[in-house]
Order: C-alpha cells, then structure tokens, then sequence
C-alpha cells in the first residue's frame, strides 16, 4: 500500500515546477512551517496564500500534521497548493470576509458581535411577545375606572386607537443572502 506521500507524488508527477511534498508542523496567521518528507529539510514562513497581501483572498490553513503540496514562488519563498486536511478556511473580500472551522462560522472577524439565531427559534419568542402585548391591550381596553363623583372613565377611549400586534413570520426577518 502506497504511502500518502507516494500518493501525493504520483499526483503531482514530474511538471517541472519545483513542488515539494511536505508534512505541516506548526501554523500561524499567514504561513506555516512545514518539513519535506524527502529530505527532511524544514521551510519556515511559507505561505498560506500565493499573493502578497495575505489579508486579502482565500486563506487556507493546513492542520498541524497533515500533508501539503508546497509549491516555489521565487528563490526565497515557498507557498501551500495542496492540502490533505484543513483547520480553516477563510475568504476575504473587501471589507468582507468568512471563516471557517470546525467550530464556527465567522462573519467579518466577528465585529458586529453577534450571532446569526435560530429563526424558528427567535419566530416563537417574537411570536410570544406579541401575544402577550395583545392581551395586554385587550385586558385594558375592558377596563372601566370608576371616578368620584362624576362617574367612570373607559380605558377604551385611551387604547381604543392602538391595533394589535401580527404575529412574526420567518420570511419577515430572514436575508435571503444569509442560509443557515
């Protein structure tokens, strides 16, 4: 049975590029540290991204430990082609941006603070208010306040011109942009 690095080599073939299969030992934000499986030489700070700018595009990390094809850009840096396993995935796009691990998915690095809710969940709990704030206006619209000495006073006449709540549906909050 091959080994994954024969695997990885009968893929990737002779192209003439210099191509090497490495195995990852350690990841940061931008690049990794990987060692070539042939010759156990280690490449430090190569990169996760083939540009330049490594805030923008598709960022992607290998898991530590895991096989990468890591491909020469020129005669001093190396970057990641290949990936056996992945940690996160992360595409930039303007402003914009999307992460993604097996944990989370992150939109814009978090900065709005907030989580995408459950929208059944969040229908029922706005569903529920609602209901309560209708009975509400219904209990005092029946509500007649007896007053000295001229006679009584219908709160009718104050919440007479509130309506009703509708209920919450799904469709009224969701983007469309946004599947979950």
């Amino acid at each position: 049975m091959d080994s994954i690095a024969e695997i990885l080599r009968k893929i990737v073939g002779n192209s003439g590029k210099q191509s090497l299969i490495a195995k990852v030992n350690c990841v940061g934000d931008y690049n990794c540290e990987v060692t070539v499986v042939e010759s156990g030489l280690i490449l430090p700070n190569v990169r996760l991204t083939s540009g330049t700018d490594a805030t923008k595009g598709i960022i992607i990390c290998p898991a530590k430990d895991s096989y990468v094809i890591v491909d020469k850009l020129n005669d001093i840096d190396y970057y990641v082609s290949m990936y056996s396993e992945i940690a996160s995935y992360k595409v930039c796009v303007g402003d914009m941006s999307i992460l993604i691990t097996a944990d989370a998915i992150t939109l814009n690095d978090g900065r709005l603070g907030s989580n995408i809710p459950d929208i059944g969940k969040l229908v029922g709990q706005l569903n529920a208010l609602e209901n309560k704030v209708n009975n509400l206006i219904s209990t005092l619209n029946g509500i007649t306040i007896p007053l000295a000495p001229s006679g009584t006073f219908p709160f009718s006449t104050i919440f007479g011109a509130v309506s009703s709540l509708e209920t919450t549906k799904a469709n009224d909050i969701a983007d469309e942009k946004i599947k979950n």
